[in-house]
C-alpha cells in the first residue's frame, strides 16, 4: 500500500481527525482549568442550550399513577397492611411478608 499523499482525501481525512482530537483535548483541558469536579457536572447537565434528560419537562400524564409489585415487579393492585408496600399476589404476598416487609 502507498502512503497517504499530501492533497489526497485520505490525507485530509486524517489530518481532520487529528484537529478534531486536538480541539477535544484543549477544550477539555480549557473546562477543567479551576473548576472543581461538582461544578462540572451541574454545568454538564444544566447549562447546555440543548434539551436533555434533566431539562426536558412533560405534562401530567392523563391517566392514573401505575404501582409494582415489590417483589417481583408486575403490576400491583394489593398493598401491605403493615408497611404499605406493594404486591400482586398471595405468593408475593407471603415471600414479602418473610423477607421484606419493614414492620414485624
Amino acid at each position: 500500500p502507498q502512503p497517504a499523499e499530501v492533497g489526497s482525501a485520505v490525507h485530509q481525512k486524517k489530518r481532520s481527525r487529528n484537529a478534531n482530537a486536538a480541539r477535544l483535548v484543549q477544550r477539555i483541558h480549557a473546562l477543567l482549568k479551576g473548576k472543581p469536579l461538582d461544578q462540572l457536572m451541574y454545568e454538564d447537565q444544566y447549562g447546555s442550550a440543548r434539551p436533555n434528560y434533566f431539562t426536558s419537562l412533560a405534562a401530567p400524564s392523563a391517566k392514573p399513577r401505575r404501582y409494582f409489585c415489590s417483589v417481583c415487579g408486575y403490576t400491583a393492585p394489593y398493598t401491605c397492611t403493615m408497611c404499605g408496600m406493594r404486591f400482586c399476589s398471595v405468593r408475593c404476598n407471603a415471600t414479602h411478608r418473610d423477607t421484606r416487609c419493614l414492620k414485624f
